[in-house]
């Protein structure tokens, strides 16, 4: 691990690096950056560090489509899931009743029933593409057990509020915050650690980073983590941002910024 004097050292290396690659791209449009010229770099990465904390304020309904996109966002899902539905995301909520769980419970019992109503879709060219079906790992059928599977969660909790009274029950350690994503994705199908995080992060709470591909590379190049699992290294990116008085999403932000952007791995590994 290292020590908080190196973590500051790269947090502050990043952004002097990232203020530089925002300049580049303002400077390339003369027209954008002349209304922006005289505010500062770092004001753009600031904001970009803050997560919407409003989203802990939505609606329950709200909620269960935050986290079925969270889900159709793995490989090639939201491309053949949401990027082929006609009407897009605004489609499919009014399909599945307006994202109200027990509404889609009562509709569709199981899986199969939800399965065949999209392939009726699909033949009625509301979804474009070829829909596959021929194995229980295409993406349909996958994720109309994950609509089902989603649903059954949220509708444990009668309100957002208490969906929201469950969160705050993990939030007092390192380890009890990192169970809570390890909990959804054992509870909600498809969704996945990393995908749990970031369902978690993305809804307002800045206590998770997202142990992604990007974050998993630059972290392990930094000397930040030698973990082997997602739960390890999500647990040292949390542990590591609060040495250096950051939250895990303002940390994990950064790390992304950087480690999205080709080559830049290259960059700070060294």
């Amino acid at each position: 691990m290292l020590s908080a004097n190196e973590l500051q050292r790269i947090i502050t290396e990043a952004r002097t690096f990232l203020e530089g690659r925002l300049r580049e791209t303002l400077e390339g449009n003369r027209e954008f950056w002349a209304d922006l010229a005289d505010k500062p770099l770092h004001e753009f990465i600031d904001a970009h560090l803050v997560p919407d904390h409003d989203l802990l304020n939505v609606a329950r309904e709200e909620i269960l489509s935050r986290l079925l996109v969270s889900i159709q966002n793995r490989q090639s899902s939201s491309n053949v899931i949401g990027g082929s539905i006609d009407g897009g995301w605004s489609t499919l909520a009014e399909w599945l009743e307006g994202f109200r769980p027990e509404a889609i419970l009562a509709r569709w019992p199981e899986p199969d029933d939800l399965l065949t109503f999209f392939r009726e879709q699909s033949a009625a060219k509301r979804i474009r593409g070829k829909f596959r079906t021929e194995t229980q790992k295409s993406l349909w059928p996958q994720f109309a057990r994950s609509v089902l599977s989603a649903a059954k969660f949220m509708a444990r909790y009668p309100t957002a509020q208490a969906f929201r009274d469950w969160l705050d029950s993990f939030i007092h350690s390192d380890d009890t915050i990192a169970a809570l994503p390890l909990i959804l994705s054992q509870e909600v199908f498809g969704l996945g650690l990393p995908l749990a995080a970031d369902f978690l992060k993305e809804l307002g709470c800045h206590q998770f980073p997202k142990p992604d591909t990007h974050i998993w590379r630059l972290a392990t190049a930094l000397g930040i983590s030698d973990a082997e699992t997602d739960y390890r290294l999500m647990l040292d990116i949390m542990k590591a941002a609060r040495s250096i008085d950051m939250t895990p999403y303002e940390f994990d932000k950064i790390l992304w910024l950087i480690g999205s952007r080709d080559n830049s791995s290259s960059r700070y590994a060294g």
